[in-house]
């Protein structure tokens, strides 16, 4: 299965444009994160360097695939945030990583094609290194390629969004991913696989790989608990530590939204209902707490989710969020 077949409204454009020699200097993938937008970009950048493409799509066997394959292709860069000796990954893409790729884009490609950089995710650019990318977007090498791939394009320079072609991409129909899925966790549901990671099917085989799948669980469970004064907020706010936050927070996030959809009665609340067993609870909670305060909530969940991306610290937004929980659900009793 291809990532390019994941979305084909995108690749077909893209593939006009590449048969017209018409391809901008840069391009600005953006969409939900988790959909394949960075193995979409990378793809079709092997395609663009093969020695023998069929429709833009890379052969797999020439020497440019193979070099590509294994990252080593001179011609093509990818840029993203650095792993420390410990295995930490840094919060940020830094200016040294973009400085390299501008002189890199100043020499002359070695096999006579593009040169051609995937920046992701681009809205992790700290400011310098966004101020030294502009310079190179302002005066464009011939033969050059930036692709900035994002899921939150209003946290990049507006001078840099204004000097790419956007593409929108949404997430891939269920039947074209089935298979990919199912090859990648044979022993998972890809239906309610692909609903526990929010439609994102990159982030659904991550959530097996990494075990996060059964700790989902566990801590939406502790959170209802938290609501009902059976658990303690701020030892609760320590675990929500032991997953990545970032997807720990959206769980949080679907999870009172749950809570939104039933206040409101709304159909769609039976599908997405965070787990059919966690629905008796999700429903009494509905009927106890104000759809004001489940409101202002969400946005207080959704705000943390963007300072956890800063130099904010990380337990005390939890903290904060457990105790404003308790807040709102003292209503509940146990």
């Amino acid at each position: 299965m291809s990532f390019l077949n994941w979305h084909p409204a995108q690749l077909a454009q893209l593939q006009q444009r590449a048969a017209q020699q018409s391809l901008p200097h840069a391009l600005l993938f953006q969409g939900q994160a988790g959909i394949g937008k960075t193995s979409f970009a990378m793809e079709f950048a092997r395609g663009l360097l093969c020695e023998r493409p069929i429709g833009q799509m890379p052969c797999g066997e020439c020497h440019a695939c193979k070099m590509t394959l294994a990252g080593s292709h001179p011609d093509l860069l990818r840029i993203e945030r650095e792993v420390n000796d410990e295995g930490k990954v840094s919060k940020e893409i830094k200016i040294d990583q973009i400085r390299d790729l501008c002189e890199r884009f100043t020499q002359t490609s070695q096999f006579g094609h593009y040169k051609i950089a995937v920046i992701s995710p681009a809205e992790r650019m700290n400011r310098n290194a966004a101020n030294s990318l502009l310079k190179t977007l302002e005066e464009p090498v011939p033969q050059t390629l930036i692709i900035l791939v994002t899921s939150e394009p209003s946290r990049l320079l507006p001078t840099i969004r204004s000097r790419c072609q956007r593409l929108v991409f949404q997430q891939p129909e269920f039947p074209s991913i089935k298979t990919w899925l199912t090859q990648h966790c044979p022993n998972e549901d890809p239906q309610g696989l692909l609903n526990a990671a929010e439609g994102a099917p990159m982030h659904a085989v991550h959530l097996v790989e990494s075990g996060m799948l059964n700790l989902r669980d566990k801590l939406l469970r502790q959170f209802l608990r938290v609501a009902k004064q059976q658990e303690d907020p701020l030892q609760f706010a320590k675990q929500c530590l032991e997953g990545d936050s970032d997807i720990v927070l959206s769980w949080l996030v679907r999870c009172v939204e749950d809570i939104a959809l039933l206040q409101a009665d709304s159909q769609q609340s039976l599908s997405t209902l965070s787990s059919a067993e966690l629905a008796q609870s999700l429903q009494v909670l509905a009927k106890q707490i104000d759809l004001a305060e489940v409101m202002h909530y969400i946005d207080k969940l959704r705000t943390a989710k963007r300072l956890l991306n800063t130099n904010a610290n990380s337990l005390l937004i939890f903290e904060s969020l457990m105790l404003d929980w308790v807040d709102i659900t003292q209503p509940v009793t146990t």
